[in-house]
């Protein structure tokens, strides 16, 4: 994707993920253009690439407007991440060195220290992929990646980023464990804390309606 549309594509799903931008929003082209110092080109293209992703729905005749998100669409994606990463961290627990390790107490430690609730899911998955990088499936590991770069998991993760220090200590048990070679332990903490509670779910879907729909 171009700089200008990777520009824009990246600020609106912010603001989706945030819940700046409620689901039914509409996004005019126009008014991003003016918004964003850009022209309607890279508005169009990145409303295209937001679609394809599901962020961003377009009605013929109609224009595009934010996505709308389920309670279910949550959980399977939280399901699927299970799934995936429950197995790249069977593979890579054998293959996890010192350095792996370390990389993953200072990411530990960076999360606790973050004031931005808004960068939670990057310096999250700094950990995750400290975890994960022992995993010789390099497929295996480019779909887990996305599935955390995908919006819906990442709208979770700020969901209980109000509960940054439990679910750090998580993370501490969780390394604890590998380093111990437990590896069965590990693999059973980590579907635990991956997985959302309705609660959880029910938190991200309030995000996303946290804010009125444009009209239009």
């Amino acid at each position: 994707m171009a700089t200008r549309e990777r520009y824009v594509a990246d600020r609106i799903e912010r603001d989706i993920v945030a819940g700046t931008l409620a689901p039914g929003s509409a996004l005019r082209q126009d008014a991003l253009a003016r918004d964003f110092g850009v022209s309607h080109i890279p508005v169009r293209e990145a409303l295209r690439q937001l679609s394809e992703r599901g962020v961003v729905e377009i009605v013929p005749h109609r224009g595009a407007r934010v996505a709308s998100f389920s309670a279910a669409e949550f959980a399977q994606t939280l399901e699927t991440r299970v799934l995936l990463e429950s197995a790249v961290l069977r593979r890579s627990a054998p293959r996890l060195t010192q350095a792996d390790f370390d990389d993953a107490e200072r990411a530990i430690e960076r999360i606790a220290r973050e004031p931005d609730r808004e960068r939670w899911p990057d310096s999250n998955w700094t950990f995750h992929e400290a975890i994960y990088r022992g995993c010789e499936n390099a497929v295996l590991l480019q779909l887990v990646r996305r599935l955390h770069e995908d919006p819906r998991s990442r709208i979770i993760t700020r969901a209980i980023s109000s509960s940054v220090t439990a679910s750090n200590r998580e993370h501490r048990d969780l390394l604890a464990h590998l380093r111990a070679g437990r590896i069965d332990a590990a693999v059973a903490l980590l579907a635990t804390h991956i997985g959302a509670s309705d609660a959880t779910i029910a938190r991200a879907l309030r995000i996303l309606i946290a804010r009125p729909p444009a009209k239009g």
